[in-house]
């Protein structure tokens, strides 16, 4: 796993099902990052008004909006968090192609997924020069 100081990394949870996001945010807050957790696109809209998270695990099959779709405002808003999307529904891949043709390009790990492997992948990201 890349060495990485998460104490200063402000990182949002978006995920529908309340049982994954308490878990995920009582992991990533035991690895050191400062979480915020909500439930919805909408209620994370309203967050990033007050808070700038610079990483975001979005869980793409969300009630209202989706994930993809409130990636692409995040990215607008917050240019400089990392995002990384999840998801466990066949579905996912045609809204990412659809988000791809208007030229919006996101990483997508499948779930379930183990822990480590995602705590892994989100220290990578952080530390690789943006592009």
């Amino acid at each position: 796993m890349p060495s990485l100081n998460t104490n200063a990394i402000q990182l949002l949870v978006v995920e529908d099902d309340l049982t994954i996001a308490e878990t995920l945010s009582l992991i990533f807050g035991h690895h050191g990052y400062e979480v915020r957790m909500v439930l919805s696109a909408e209620r994370a809209m309203d967050l990033i008004d007050q808070w700038i998270p610079g990483f975001a695990l979005i869980d793409v099959c969300l009630p209202e909006m989706n994930g993809i779709d409130f990636a692409i405002r995040l990215r607008a808003v917050c240019p400089e968090c990392r995002i990384l999307l999840f998801s466990g529904r066949p579905e996912s891949g045609e809204l990412l192609a659809v988000a791809a043709s208007q030229g919006h390009h996101f990483e997508i790990i499948a779930k379930p997924v183990y822990p480590e492997v995602l705590l892994d992948r989100i220290a990578e990201l952080l530390a690789a020069p943006r592009t």
